[in-house]
């Protein structure tokens, strides 16, 4: 009995040590927590699409849109989570697109079952990428880029890349004037392929 006693006042002594600790501890983890506005922006920016054939699935392509929107809200969180100045060009360097007036661009990831036509970055792919304006103006790519360091800040910023069943990659379009999705009302994206079409729509 004598020893039981003994045991319960050590473990109410450690207890009670690890107050003063649990409170900061509690605050680390809330604010390293993707915020719900953040997510709300993610979701309002990305559209996806699964390509089958026979009942099986052919590719799931999951695309962001980087409208000054998103891009807005993405500093936002970064500099948040980090506590950093929003101007902080630490919070530039870990966007994956710069907003750069002129140019479009997007974050796609593509699973398939078929891991060697998963190629986007290719210079002779088996997909064609191109983007299609409200008044049907088709723009192709200035730059597929993949993203190969799928770093902790990726995956908890795009929770619907897995590295381990698809490929992240970056896509830059030069277009006239920066905003085609924003100005107008529609703004599409075509990956089209033997292995299937995927279209992707932004509207308003």
């Amino acid at each position: 009995m004598k020893k039981l006693l003994t045991i319960i006042m050590f473990l109410s002594l450690l207890c009670c040590s690890g107050c003063a600790y649990l409170g900061d501890y509690l605050e680390i983890a809330e604010g390293s927590a993707i915020s719900d506005e953040y997510l709300s922006a993610l979701n309002r920016w990305t559209r996806e699409k699964t390509v089958y054939a026979e009942l099986e699935t052919r590719a799931l392509i999951v695309a962001t849109y980087e409208s000054q929107i998103f891009i807005d809200a993405f500093r936002d969180e970064y500099a948040r989570i980090y506590q950093l100045p929003r101007g902080d060009e630490r919070v530039g360097k870990n966007m994956l697109g710069n907003g750069e007036k002129g140019f479009e661009e997007f974050l796609f990831y593509a699973s398939m079952p078929d891991r060697d036509a998963n190629d986007f970055a290719r210079e002779d792919s088996v997909w064609d990428i191109f983007l299609l304006s409200e008044n049907y103006e088709r723009f192709y790519p200035d730059e597929i880029r993949e993203v190969t360091a799928i770093s902790p800040v990726i995956k908890k910023f795009f929770p619907y890349v897995n590295p381990y069943y698809g490929k992240f990659y970056s896509l830059r379009f030069a277009c006239p004037e920066k905003g085609v999705g924003e100005s107008q009302k529609r703004l599409k994206l075509v990956f089209a392929s033997v292995l299937g079409r995927v279209e992707l729509e932004w509207g308003y």
